[in-house]
């Protein structure tokens, strides 16, 4: 069974995230020569988009209503 790597948690080191996501994006592409630039910008939007995701999540958990418990 394949395992998913573990996800840094939001004030973790994303510059690491950053390197290791773009390299995976240069290596899936079998390793292209001169596109370093290109897997760099494409691992940013990816983190930007994660982090949108992340904070609207938690702004979604924070306007659902609270019932009180039931007695």
């Amino acid at each position: 069974m394949m395992q998913r790597k573990k996800e840094p948690a939001m004030g973790n080191d994303w510059t690491k995230w950053l390197h290791e996501r773009a390299y995976a994006l240069w290596e899936g592409e079998n390793r292209p020569v001169g596109r370093q630039d290109e897997h760099w910008l494409r691992a940013e939007e990816e983190l930007k988009q994660r982090q949108l995701t992340e904070d609207d999540g938690d702004r979604d958990r924070k306007a659902e209503p609270q019932n009180p418990a039931s007695e």
